[in-house]
């Protein structure tokens, strides 16, 4: 799926509504409206997605400046992130990742036409980079405790933050266990100096 232009269009061209919607099901849990967990409903009339829980949003979300006060309420993928202003619907594209929508002229730097392929936001870019940075953390830590076996490291076991977790925890250990080594080492270094001096001071008396 290529970035997507939220535009006026002829009926027959209206994006078709998102199986969450379609469902009555919230875009960001994929759970329904119940009476803990009410929806904000997007007045956007081509938006494909529609309902949100109101606790699956944030504030930023839910009422940005620009927003309070309006009759209708717009989701992320229907009103700019940028600017919250509710024009130029044909210069509105919407991230691959988030589907949160932005005004080309807005982004940073600003785009003149809409990306062929997929097209990701600041935020999508970053977190991915996020990621990529604790994989290659996991497998540095995998690979100095000897742990390359891949049906061990998918096993239930070692997935994922337990797994990073137990590295830690075990690096730490180790660290302990090597730092009380080197005090006794340097303990029983001490004492037989000790011991030295008193032989040495033994034998002078004799």
């Amino acid at each position: 799926m290529g970035a997507i232009v939220a535009c006026t269009m002829a009926s027959s061209q209206v994006p078709k509504l998102s199986e969450t919607a379609l469902g009555g099901l919230c875009k960001v849990c994929k759970e329904p409206e119940q009476k803990e967990k009410m929806f904000l409903i997007c007045g956007h009339s081509l938006c494909m997605y529609k309902y949100y829980h109101i606790r699956c949003l944030s504030p930023e979300q839910i009422a940005s400046k620009q927003q309070i006060g309006k009759q209708c309420w717009y989701c992320p993928s229907c009103l700019c992130r940028r600017c919250f202003c509710d024009m130029d619907d044909n210069k509105i594209i919407m991230c691959d990742g988030c589907d949160e929508a932005y005004h080309l002229y807005c982004l940073s730097p600003p785009l003149t036409s809409v990306p062929k392929g997929h097209w990701y936001c600041q935020s999508c870019i970053e977190a991915k980079a996020r990621k990529r940075e604790v994989k290659k953390y996991e497998k540095r830590i995998l690979q100095l405790h000897g742990k390359r076996d891949r049906a061990l490291v998918k096993s239930d076991k070692y997935v994922g933050m337990n797994l990073l977790l137990e590295a830690l925890a075990k690096m730490a250990e180790e660290e302990k266990m090597a730092a009380k080594l080197k005090r006794d080492e340097e303990a029983a270094a001490a004492a037989m100096e000790m011991l030295r001096g008193d032989e040495e001071e033994a034998t002078t008396a004799e």
